[in-house]
């Protein structure tokens, strides 16, 4: 999805009349005093509330970063929190009036990132002089927020903080650009913070010295006063948790105390604070390593599995989504083969799940164990140990689980030999339906600052043996749309058409002594391209160097019958310098579909289940021009946790969903250009069925504690039987 940065600027707009020279009713107040009577209103009834206060919620601003209402604080949104703000004020903008939307992130611990997007008219076409008023400004920018971790600020005291960061960062231009570094001192309900800015931007409103206070009177209200380049506001917020307690909802009145224009004398902004992911995990190597998990030290109630008699194990997977699983014994041993197909977040799921069900089963006496996760015929990880471990750990949090053993699949060898079987249900067959949104998405050019066109993708699949299986991908057009995708717009061509997108057959081949997977795809893509495609992964020992190739010869005919081919040829390498996989970066390069030789290189950030990619791109093209662009990617699975609704048909989402923008770099023109870098779309890589390319031993090993949590959130029982003392 591409954007422009061309902002165009207008005298500055009068200032409101102040209805001097006749007699004034109640009806005749403004709108601005009704909104500082909202601001005394509130102010009163949190002085009379309860002063017990959670953690202060870190709110996104219309500037672009976490703070007081106009400048930053020194605070970073926290690591996993998404944070947006809607606001009808751009502030700084020649005609403030207008739509301002933020996007925020914690990114790490102590970097925030943001994204915004300002405009005074969002429809109107810049590109037609007559059809938009002079002065429109259309601007979508980055910044950041890195806080100084409080170790190298240690002199201050803890109480102090002290941050960097940048304002309008990214882009054709940068009006609102402003570099700055401030500091925050926190004691009880009172904020207090000092900073500096240098202003770059025309339109920057942190220039010179800024400061500000905030007092949070309650849990759910807090009133702030800040101050910067002579004007003055004065912010009062109400907030709400009416889903958890790390979800935020607030509305804050906004009140500009001087008579500058830089902003409107009064408006109102709304926003939200979700987490990326909700499940919880423990990657902390301390206690990992130690054996111990986050549930010995905060569950104090005991936990008692139920009791499953054997002959009814298979029933009882069955009821949990392992419609297809394998379970045997040699001698004491048991030894169990279950299908993810049902948990697409995370092979994890499906692991302590099952673990926990086999525990309940035979966890009465001591049984080494060998579980294997599966997925499309590739085999993922592996957990061993001792099932009467296994059930003390579940119920009581035991510290035996250090004896376990988590593994990936992919580059161990087993021993299944002279197993005897007791069932085996793997020929199981049972199609997936995989239902998806089909999005084309243009943000920020000249012809209005947010395009789309919204459909479905209908993904019918269904297996033909082992590693192999045939898929259909059809698109279907919902009707949402804006009217620049309608017949006569601008992005008319760009829509989404109803047709068979992918008709294609694939088979996956395991290759365990080298550490390779390997599938050959054969079959139709983009509705007219018939031709193959290789794809393969080869991983080091621990799992944190993945070595990669794709190519592929596609051709088509036009109408007349001219042959059209098409071919690429990538390879990649993605290192995971934390081998607890909570980062990775990769390296591409080659010849992409289009013809285009480059390179992408991306750092890819784990929130659990969620992914936050950054990248960097470069293309030489055919006629030799070269295009370079950065953009953000965001990924997560759009599906159910837990999917075991219908035994007949496997019916869910898509295991990863990615919406990705990005704007190109080193050049004043953001012409749209789609056509660069692209890898075709022949269905689900290998990456995403080898558990999003999540399976470094280290990787299972650090989040041991995932097992447990899955089977205490996934168990399909009725929760009257479970006991607890």
């Amino acid at each position: 999805m591409m954007f422009n940065l061309f902002p165009f600027h207008s005298p500055k707009s009068e200032g409101p009349l102040n209805g001097l020279g006749r007699e004034r009713t109640v009806r005749d107040i403004e709108p601005s005093k009704l909104k500082a009577l909202g601001f005394l209103l509130i102010t009163a009834l949190g002085a009379l509330s309860s002063l017990e206060l959670k953690a202060d919620p870190i709110f996104m601003t219309s500037n672009g970063y976490s703070g007081l209402g106009a400048i930053p604080d020194a605070h970073v949104m926290p690591e996993g929190q998404v944070g947006f703000v809607s606001e009808f004020q751009i502030p700084g903008a020649n005609n403030p009036k207008g739509s301002n939307n933020v996007l925020g992130m914690g990114v790490f611990d102590s970097l925030e990132m943001s994204y915004r997007l300002a405009d005074n008219n969002p429809h109107c076409n810049m590109v037609t002089n007559a059809n938009c008023p002079n002065g429109q400004m259309r601007d979508l920018s980055a910044s950041f927020k890195y806080r100084i971790p409080t170790q190298a600020m240690s002199f201050l005291g803890r109480q102090m903080q002290v941050a960097i960061g940048q304002t309008d960062g990214l882009g054709g231009t940068s009006p609102f650009k402003s570099n700055y570094v401030v500091a925050t001192h926190q004691s009880g309900p009172v904020q207090l913070t000092l900073g500096a800015a240098q202003a770059v931007g025309p339109n920057a409103t942190l220039k010179g010295g800024f400061w500000g206070a905030q007092w949070n009177p309650s849990s759910w209200a807090r009133v702030s006063m800040d101050h910067t380049d002579q004007s003055t506001w004065l912010h009062s917020t109400l907030l709400a948790h009416p889903l958890s307690d790390k979800t935020d909802l607030f509305i804050t009145f906004n009140n500009q105390l001087t008579h500058n224009e830089v902003t409107q004398k009064s408006w109102l902004g709304v926003g939200v604070n979700v987490p990326l992911n909700t499940v919880r995990e423990n990657n902390n190597p301390a206690s990992s390593e130690a054996g111990t998990t986050s549930a010995t030290r905060v569950k104090s109630k005991r936990f008692r599995l139920p009791h499953i008699k054997p002959f009814d194990f298979q029933d009882e997977l069955i009821k949990n989504g392992f419609l297809k699983a394998k379970f045997g014994k040699r001698g004491n041993d048991l030894f169990l083969w279950v299908d993810q197909e049902n948990f697409q977040w995370n092979a994890m799921d499906a692991a302590g799940l099952a673990m926990g069900l086999l525990a309940a089963t035979f966890g009465d006496q001591a049984h080494a164990f060998q579980l294997v996760v599966g997925n499309r015929g590739l085999d993922v990880l592996t957990l061993s140990g001792d099932t009467a471990c296994v059930k003390k750990w579940l119920e009581v949090g035991d510290p035996c689980s250090s004896t376990l053993v988590v593994q990936s699949a992919m580059n161990h060898t087993r021993d299944w030999s002279d197993v005897t079987w007791s069932f085996d249900s793997t020929d199981f067959e049972r199609p997936e339906l995989v239902l998806s949104p089909a999005l084309v998405s243009i943000l920020n050019t000249e012809y209005g600052a947010a395009d789309f066109d919204l459909g479905l993708n209908v993904n019918p699949i269904m297996r033909v043996w082992k590693g192999g299986y045939v898929e259909l991908n059809a698109v279907v057009p919902m009707g949402v749309r804006t009217h620049n995708f309608n017949e006569g717009g601008v992005f008319y061509p760009n829509r989404l058409n109803q047709q068979v997108s992918r008709q294609l057959f694939h088979q996956m081949v395991d290759l365990p002594k080298l550490n390779t997977q390997t599938m050959v795809s054969v079959g139709k893509i983009y509705q007219n391209y018939s031709g193959v495609a290789l794809e393969t992964q080869t991983f080091n020992a621990s799992g944190n160097v993945r070595f990669g190739l794709q190519g592929g010869e596609f051709q088509s005919k036009d109408a007349n019958g001219v042959e059209n081919k098409l071919n690429y040829k990538l390879g990649s390498l993605r290192y995971a310098l934390d081998n607890r996989f909570n980062s990775s970066t990769e390296l591409t390069a080659g010849t992409f579909w289009a013809g285009d030789k480059g390179v992408k290189l991306s750092e890819r950030i784990w929130h659990r289940d969620t992914s936050l990619d950054f990248y960097y791109k470069r293309s030489n093209l055919v006629d030799g021009s070269t295009i370079s662009s950065v953009g953000f990617e965001i990924g997560f699975p759009l599906t159910p946790r837990s999917n075991s609704s219908y035994e007949r048909l496997n019916l869910r989402g898509t295991s990863q969903f990615t919406y990705a923008v990005d704007t190109r770099v080193g050049s004043n023109f953001n012409t749209l250009q789609n056509t660069t870098n692209v890898i075709p779309d022949t269905g689900e890589t290998l990456k995403q069925i080898s558990n999003l390319d999540r399976n470094s031993d280290r990787y299972f090993e650090m989040r041991k504690d995932r097992l447990r949590q899955a089977y205490m959130d996934l168990r399909v029982e009725d929760r009257k039987s479970w006991v607890f003392d």
